[in-house]
C-alpha cells in the first residue's frame, strides 16, 4: 500500500499551486461513476446527476443557473495549514444546502466524509501516523486515538440524488481507504417536529402555564389581603421563587464559605469540559492545544478538574452527616425521608434535561457535524432513559445519559449506604465511625488494586494507555471514589458535635500557619504535578495506583482543613472571599448549571461551520459564553422545576 499520509499531505500542499486541466479531471471521476453504473451497482440516478452536472460546469455559464459551479464552490478545498494538522475541512454548509436548479431540478446535499485513525485501512501506515505527532516527544508507540480519534474529515457538496452508501463507495474506489460518510439535504432540516418533540414541548408549556396560573393566585390573593390563602397552590409562583432565588439571607446553621467552594468548583468543571469541547470540535491549530495540555503550567488546571468533583464529594458527605447529626439528635430522622427528600433533590429537574436531550435537540441547530447530536446527546439518553434511578455506574456507564450525570450516581448511592453508619453516630459514635473508616480504606485498597491489576492511568488526559478502562472501571465507580466523601463525613461529624459551641476551638497561631501552609502545599501538588508523566510511555503500574490511591484523599483532606477553619474562625482572607454574599446566589444555580452545561456545549460546538482557533483568550472567551449561557437556562429550569418542587417537598413531608 502507498504511505498514505506522506502522499496525501504532498497532494494537498501541492495541489492548490498548480495549473490542473479541469476536463480532465472531472472526466476521470465520472468514468468512475459510469463503471459503477456499469457494473450493476447503486444510484442511476446519481449518475445521471453528475451528468448534468458535467455538462453545466462545461458550459461555463455566468447566469443564476450555474448551479454545478456553486457545488465546486461549496465543496471543501485544502486549506493553509496542514502541517498544523488542520485536517477539517468542511466547505461551505449552507452554499451547498441553498443550491436548487429549477431547471435541471437537481438541489445540493452536504456530506462530511470523514476518515478515522483507527481504520483498518491504516494499519500498514501507522508509523507514518505517528509523525504527525512532531510537536510533542518522539514517540515510537501509543494510542493513536488519544490524539487523533477522526483523522481527516472532507466537505463534499453532491447533487441530492446521490446516497450516503454510494458516496463512500466511490470515495473507497477513488481513495482506497473506507470513509465514514454523512449526508444532509434542506428537506431534512425542515423536518416537522415527531411526536416525541411534540409532547416534551407540551410538558414545557403546561408547566409554564402552572406558573401563571399560581402567580396569577398568589397576586390575587395579595390584592385581597387574603392571609388564609393555600401555601401550596402558590409553590409555582414567579414571584415568590425569584424573590427567593435572588435573595441573601442568614440562615442559622448555614456554613457560607461552602457557597463559594460549591461554586468555584462548579465554574473549574465548565472550564475543563469546555476545553475538551475544543477537542471535540474542529480546530486549526491542533498541535497548539496539545502543547498547552502537554507542556504549559495552566495546562495543568484543565488536566486535574477531577479534582474539583472530588471537591462535590467532600462537600456532600460532610452536608449529609451534619445536617444527619442535627436530626438524629432531635430524634426526627426517618430513614425513608432520608432517601425520598435526597432523591426529589436531585432528579426534578433532571428529568426534563433528559427529555430535552432526547427530543428537542435535534432541531436547535445544524451544521456540518450537527448530525452527531444524535449519537452524542439524544441515543444515550434514549437507551438509558432509566437513568434516573442513578445506577448509570455501573450499567452501560460508558454511554451514559447526560455524561457529567456519573456524579449524582455515586452520590446517591452514597446516600444509600450512609444510613449504616449514621444511626450509630449520636450514641454509638465509635461503631459509626469505624464503619466509616472501614467503608475508607477499603475503597482506597480497591483503587490500588484495580490501577493495579488493568494497568489504568490516572487522569483522561494520559497520552498512552486506555482511557475508557480507566473511566469504567475507576472514574464513575462508587467503590473507588466513595473515599472523599466519607472523608467528608468525617468533617460533618466533627462539625456537629462542636457546633454547640459555635465552632468555637482555640488552635495555636503556629499550628494554624502550619495547617495552611500542608492543606496549600498538598492542593497545589495535586494540581500541578505530574505533567511529565502523562507524555512518559512507560507504564508504571505501583507509582499509578499510589497515585489513584491517595491523591483524591489528600486532596479531600486538604479541603477539609479550607472549610474548617473557615467555620471555627481562622479561614481569614480565603473565608472572606468564599463567605461573600454573592456566591449565597450564585451557589443556588450551581446544580441546574452543572446538569444542564455539558448538552449545551454540546449543540454549541456540533453547530460549527468553520474551524476553531485555539488559544487561552479564545477559551476563556468560550468559557464566560457557555457560563452565561448555562446561567441564564438553569433560571428557567430552577423557576420551573427545581424550586417548586423544593417548596412542595417543604411543605409535604417536613
Amino acid at each position: 500500500m502507498i504511505s498514505y499520509p506522506k502522499y496525501l499531505i504532498f497532494f494537498c500542499v501541492l495541489c492548490p499551486t498548480l495549473t490542473v486541466r479541469r476536463i480532465s479531471l472531472f472526466d476521470e471521476f465520472l468514468n468512475t461513476l459510469k463503471l459503477k453504473q456499469l457494473s450493476g451497482t447503486d444510484d442511476p440516478e446519481c449518475v445521471s446527476q453528475y451528468q448534468l452536472f458535467y455538462d453545466n460546469l462545461l458550459k461555463n455559464s455566468t447566469d443564476k443557473d450555474n448551479w454545478a459551479l456553486q457545488m465546486v464552490d461549496a465543496s471543501a478545498k485544502p486549506p493553509a495549514g496542514i502541517l498544523e494538522l488542520n485536517f477539517i475541512w468542511m466547505g461551505n454548509y449552507d452554499q451547498c444546502l441553498k443550491i436548487n436548479s429549477p431547471t435541471s431540478k437537481v438541489k445540493g446535499k452536504y456530506c462530511l466524509a470523514t476518515l478515522f485513525a483507527n481504520s483498518d485501512d491504516l494499519n500498514e501506515t501507522e508509523e507514518e501516523l505517528k509523525t504527525l505527532r512532531v510537536y510533542l516527544e518522539s514517540v515510537k508507540d501509543g494510542d493513536l486515538s488519544s490524539l487523533l480519534s477522526s483523522l481527516f474529515s472532507i466537505g463534499l457538496c453532491v447533487p441530492d440524488q446521490c446516497t450516503d452508501s454510494f458516496i463512500q463507495k466511490v470515495l473507497k474506489d477513488v481513495l482506497t481507504v473506507s470513509w465514514n460518510v454523512t449526508c444532509q439535504t434542506k428537506e431534512q432540516l425542515d423536518e416537522p417536529l415527531d411526536g416525541g418533540a411534540i409532547a416534551v414541548i407540551c410538558f414545557f408549556v403546561f408547566f409554564a402555564l402552572l406558573i401563571a396560573l399560581s402567580t396569577s393566585y398568589d397576586l390575587w390573593a395579595i390584592h385581597q389581603n387574603n392571609q388564609k390563602s393555600t401555601s401550596i397552590l402558590k409553590a409555582f409562583s414567579l414571584r415568590i421563587n425569584a424573590s427567593a432565588l435572588f435573595k441573601i439571607s442568614e440562615n442559622p446553621g448555614d456554613l457560607p464559605c461552602l457557597h463559594g467552594l460549591r461554586f468555584i468548583s462548579m465554574l473549574w468543571v465548565i472550564l475543563g469540559h469546555t476545553f475538551f469541547a475544543y477537542c471535540y470540535g474542529p480546530v486549526v491549530n491542533l498541535p497548539e492545544l496539545f502543547r498547552f495540555l502537554y507542556k504549559e503550567t495552566l495546562g495543568m488546571i484543565i488536566v486535574n478538574i477531577q479534582f474539583a468533583v472530588d471537591t462535590f464529594f467532600v462537600i456532600s458527605g460532610m452536608l449529609t452527616v451534619l445536617v444527619s447529626m442535627r436530626s438524629l439528635q432531635k430524634n426526627k430522622f426517618s430513614v425513608w425521608k432520608f432517601y425520598l427528600i435526597r432523591y426529589l433533590r436531585l432528579t426534578p429537574a433532571l428529568i426534563p434535561v433528559v427529555l430535552f436531550a432526547i427530543f428537542l435537540t435535534k432541531y436547535l441547530g445544524s451544521g456540518p457535524f450537527y448530525p452527531q447530536i444524535n449519537d452524542a446527546v439524544a441515543e444515550p439518553c434514549r437507551s438509558n432513559w432509566w437513568s434516573v434511578f442513578y445506577l448509570q455506574n455501573y450499567i452501560n456507564n460508558f454511554d451514559t445519559c447526560i455524561p457529567q450525570m456519573w456524579y449524582l450516581d455515586v452520590d446517591w448511592q452514597m446516600h444509600i449506604i450512609s444510613p449504616l453508619f449514621l444511626l450509630f453516630l449520636p450514641k454509638r459514635p465509635k461503631i459509626g465511625l469505624l464503619i466509616m473508616l472501614i467503608i475508607c480504606v477499603v475503597s482506597m485498597g480497591l483503587s490500588y488494586y484495580i490501577t493495579w491489576h488493568y494497568q489504568l492511568v490516572t487522569n483522561f488526559a494520559n497520552f498512552f494507555g486506555n482511557t475508557v478502562d480507566f473511566y469504567k472501571r475507576y472514574y464513575v465507580k462508587t467503590h473507588t471514589r466513595c473515599s472523599t466523601w466519607i472523608i467528608g463525613g468525617f468533617l460533618g461529624y466533627y462539625l456537629a458535635k462542636t457546633e454547640k459551641r459555635n465552632y468555637s476551638i482555640k488552635l495555636n497561631k503556629y499550628v494554624v500557619a502550619v495547617s495552611w501552609l500542608a492543606a496549600f502545599a498538598v492542593l497545589i501538588s495535586c494540581i500541578f504535578l505530574g505533567q511529565d508523566v502523562l507524555m512518559d510511555s512507560q507504564y508504571h503500574p505501583y507509582s499509578n495506583a499510589l497515585y489513584n490511591t491517595f491523591a483524591r484523599p489528600a486532596w479531600a483532606l486538604g479541603i477539609c482543613w479550607v472549610i474548617y477553619a473557615c467555620c471555627v474562625g481562622y479561614g481569614g482572607i480565603i473565608n472572606l472571599i468564599l463567605s461573600w454574599p454573592v456566591f449565597q446566589v450564585l451557589n443556588r444555580f450551581s446544580y441546574c448549571m452543572y446538569i444542564l452545561h455539558v448538552t449545551l456545549l454540546f449543540c454549541i460546538t456540533l453547530i460549527l461551520r468553520v474551524p476553531r482557533y485555539f488559544s487561552i483568550f479564545n477559551l476563556i472567551y468560550s468559557f464566560w459564553g457557555i457560563i452565561a449561557f448555562s446561567f441564564f437556562t438553569s433560571i428557567i429550569w430552577i423557576l420551573m422545576f427545581e424550586r417548586p418542587a423544593t417548596t412542595l417537598e417543604r411543605k409535604l413531608l417536613r
